[in-house]
């Protein structure tokens, strides 16, 4: 009598799960001397292996993006007898977006003109990008289509002073947030005394 269970394997891997690790070895009920042989199959079925014993490893590299589930078919063979177990498995995704802010400075004068360009955003590891402002007057920027940092209001020392935002990238199907803390410095008025102080000349006028 021959009997065999796959509820034990894992069925929800990362994909970055290694190439060459187990996801586990079919549990066989046999006590015969024949020899039992195995083999996998369905849709993505390349992806894996099955050796002899009965152990299923990853053979090529995992991606959410590409393929998000496998349907797999686990076959188990002893002479002309055979047994078929279904075999599902769920790809979980990685975060793979890495970005990075690089701003012209961290402290920005008052009098800065709206639509400077301030900074801009790099980002790896996705597609499709957008990217959204969060935090207290973060309408007083703006991000262009392809990331870079904008002044879309005046600034104003005597109101606010700093601003502790967050920028939020988001790509097909991953996201991350990157605190963005801006000052804003006091355009200083000039000293006419103190600039006339050794010597000073007007023109006259008429």
């Amino acid at each position: 009598q021959l009997s065999t269970n796959t509820s034990f394997l894992q069925n929800d891997i990362r994909e970055d799960f290694p190439v060459g690790s187990s996801l586990g070895k079919i549990e066989v009920e046999y006590t015969g001397s024949d020899i039992v042989r195995f083999a996998i199959g369905g849709p993505g079925s390349e992806n894996f292996e099955i050796d002899q014993n009965g152990t299923i490893k990853l053979k090529d590299e995992l991606d959410f993006e590409e393929k998000q589930s496998y349907n797999l078919l686990v076959f188990t063979f002893l002479g002309d007898k055979s047994i078929t177990n279904k075999l599902d498995l769920n790809i979980i995704n990685v975060n793979e977006i890495k970005a990075s802010v690089n701003l012209s400075s961290n402290t920005l004068h008052e009098g800065i003109s709206t639509n400077s360009i301030i900074g801009n955003i790099d980002v790896n590891g996705d597609s499709g990008l957008s990217y959204s402002l969060s935090g207290k007057n973060s309408n007083d920027f703006s991000i262009t289509s392809d990331g870079k940092i904008m002044i879309e209001n005046p600034l104003d020392y005597a109101s606010k002073d700093s601003y502790k935002l967050t920028l939020t990238v988001d790509g097909k199907n991953d996201s991350v947030d990157i605190p963005l803390n801006i000052n804003v410095a006091q355009n200083q008025e000039p000293d006419f005394v103190a600039a006339c102080e050794n010597s000073c000349s007007l023109a006259e006028t008429s």
